[in-house]
């Protein structure tokens, strides 16, 4: 019979722009007779915000800016129609 006690912990990786739920998984001790485990960590997206300048190609003057909030890596929903130039 092989027994393992105390396995390590083990800390998560982080990914640019995101947030874990758990940031350290705590060790346990494992015989041959232990099940599998599985242990899930759901990683969110980090608010992000995008700024968008609009310039005149003519004059290179700033008409307006807008900054748009969304998540991290995600698509922004954004529409020119809400500018008042």
């Amino acid at each position: 019979m092989v027994t393992v006690t105390n396995s390590a912990e083990v800390i998560q990786t982080m990914f640019a722009g995101t947030t874990d739920e758990k940031t350290l998984v705590s060790g346990s001790s494992v015989t041959e007779n232990t099940t599998n485990k599985v242990i899930v960590v759901t990683y969110t997206a980090n608010a992000a915000n995008a700024e968008i300048i609009y310039v005149d190609e003519t004059t290179g003057k700033q008409l307006e800016t807008a900054v748009v909030d969304g998540k991290y890596n995600e698509t922004i929903n954004y529409s020119t129609s809400l500018i008042n130039i």
